[in-house]
C-alpha cells in the first residue's frame, strides 16, 4: 500500500529492449491501485512491455510472485521488491549469465533460522526459465518468509548455483519487517522447511 515507495522503484528503471515489467498488486486498497494505474497509463509507452495485474485478495509473498512469474514471456526472470531502487541503468541485463545454470542475487545470506544453507534474500534475484520449468514456481505455503531459502535451496538440488553480483546496483530501502508482522508464520514456516528438505 506504500504508493511513493513503488513509484520510486518503477522510476528508477530504465527502459531497455527485451525487457518487460509486471507489477503486481497483491490486495492492496482501491487509492493504491488508481495512483498505479494512472501512472501505468502514462509510462507504459516507455516499454517494451508493462503490465499491471490487480488482485482483490492477498495472496502473500510467493503468490503474489508467482501471479507475475507465470504471466513473463522472458527467457530470464527476476523478482524485485516493491522498497527497492535501481542505480545501475544496466538493470536487469546485468544480472543474466546466458548459458549458465545460476541464480543471480544482490546479496547472498547464510543460515536462515540455524539452518545450513545460503539464499538471496526476497528483494531481488534472477534466473532463467529452465529453472521454473525444473523446480515449479515458489512454494506458496510459505505465505511470509523462508519462500526465498525454500527456492534457493530447490534450485541448488537442481544444480543450479547461487552467483552473487554485489554491484547489480540494487539498493533495498524498506525498514526490517517487525517481529509482530512475522512470527505467526515463522515457527510453522521452519517446520515445513526442515521437513521438505530433511534437514
Amino acid at each position: 500500500n506504500n504508493w511513493g515507495q513503488l513509484k520510486e522503484c518503477l522510476s528508477s528503471l530504465v527502459p531497455h529492449p527485451n525487457f518487460e515489467i509486471i507489477v503486481v498488486d497483491n490486495g492492496s486498497t482501491p487509492d493504491f491501485w488508481e495512483s498505479l494505474s494512472i501512472y501505468h497509463a502514462e509510462q507504459k509507452h516507455f516499454y517494451e512491455r508493462f503490465l499491471i495485474v490487480q488482485l482483490f485478495e492477498n495472496q502473500g509473498v510467493p503468490g503474489g510472485f508467482n501471479v507475475g512469474l507465470r504471466i513473463a514471456k522472458g527467457e530470464w526472470l527476476a523478482i524485485l521488491a516493491s522498497d527497492c531502487v535501481s542505480t545501475n541503468p544496466t538493470f536487469p541485463h546485468n544480472m543474466v549469465r546466458l548459458n549458465e545454470k545460476v541464480m543471480t542475487g544482490a546479496k547472498l545470506l547464510h543460515n536462515p533460522g540455524g539452518l545450513n544453507c545460503s539464499y538471496f534474500d526476497g528483494w531481488h534475484y534472477a534466473f532463467p526459465r529452465s529453472l521454473v520449468e525444473e523446480i515449479g514456481y515458489l512454494d506458496p505455503f510459505y505465505q511470509y518468509t523462508f519462500e526465498d531459502p525454500d527456492y534457493c535451496l530447490a534450485a541448488q538440488r537442481a544444480g543450479y548455483t547461487l552467483l552473487e553480483v554485489p554491484d547489480c546496483g540494487i539498493i533495498n530501502k524498506g525498514k526490517e519487517p517487525r517481529w509482530a508482522d512475522i512470527s505467526k508464520y515463522y515457527n510453522r514456516n521452519i517446520q515445513y522447511f526442515r521437513e521438505k528438505f530433511n534437514l
